[in-house]
């Protein structure tokens, strides 16, 4: 009986700590599975956040890009537009001056050509009258580079042309006076008086276009170039006077007689 009683205890007792075992073992299945289901939530909240991070991120990136090129292209625009009326204003001066430049350039080439065959006083005498009519030309093509004074600047270059045609006949009538007249009369001073009557009124011109240049509402470029033109007639005029004196001293063997 002792020993059924002490068989029943020790049964109890492992009965009961192999209930006590299996009871662990399910709790520890289901912490474990608990802490595997929180921490598998979690590693998909914090991926989902790592997502969004990634994406907000990459908008981010690409939105950084954008806005630098937004500010280069700012940056861009505001250096083009600042500054422009100097750079405009010292631009046009400068493309004028190669857009006349280049003209006169190709006309004096043409001028040139044209002498071809000339003896040295001929291309003497018609390279002065080529100077004019260089003027002439740049006072023109800078007649409406000019501001106001366009139209004035236009009719001073028309004066000197017609300065320059009155002239040239009056060149004209000396060199066709025959020899036989120049060794008895001399040179032919009515013709002389021309010129030098041209050389005078071309003096005038020439100083009201000076003073055109430095009232004008113009670049300093086209103020320049005006004044070259003054510089390039006067020039001339002193061409003009020298021929117009040097045929007025030809007395020839009678001319003192009515000189």
């Amino acid at each position: 009986m002792k020993g059924i009683l002490i068989a029943l205890l020790v049964f109890g007792l492992v009965a009961t700590a192999a209930f006590a075992a299996q009871g662990q073992g399910s709790n520890a299945v289901d912490v474990g599975a608990g802490i595997a289901v929180s921490a598998g939530a979690e590693g998909s909240a914090g991926g989902e956040a790592h997502a969004n991070a990634t994406v907000q991120g990459g908008t981010g990136d690409q939105a950084g890009p954008g806005e630098g090129q937004g500010m280069i292209v700012q940056t861009r625009t505001e250096t083009q537009t600042g500054g422009g009326a100097q750079g405009q204003d010292n631009g046009q001066g400068a493309t004028v001056r190669e857009q006349v430049q280049a003209q006169l350039q190709t006309q004096q080439q043409e001028m040139e050509h044209g002498m071809e065959g000339m003896n040295a006083q001929e291309q003497t005498r018609v390279r002065n009258e080529n100077q004019v009519r260089l003027a002439v030309h740049a006072l023109q093509l800078l007649g409406n580079q000019t501001g106001g004074i366009g139209q004035n600047v236009s009719a001073i270059a028309r004066e000197f042309n017609d300065s320059l045609q009155a002239t040239i006949q009056a060149q004209e009538q000396i060199q066709q006076r025959s020899a036989f007249v120049r060794f008895f009369a001399g040179g032919d001073s009515q013709a002389a008086d021309e010129i030098e009557t041209q050389v005078n009124a071309t003096q005038t011109r020439i100083r009201e276009l000076q003073q055109l240049s430095e009232t004008c509402n113009c670049t300093s470029d086209v103020k320049a170039m005006l004044q070259e033109q003054a510089q390039a007639m006067e020039q001339a005029q002193v061409q003009f006077q020298a021929q117009a004196q040097a045929e007025k001293q030809s007395k020839g063997l009678f001319g003192w007689l009515w000189k």
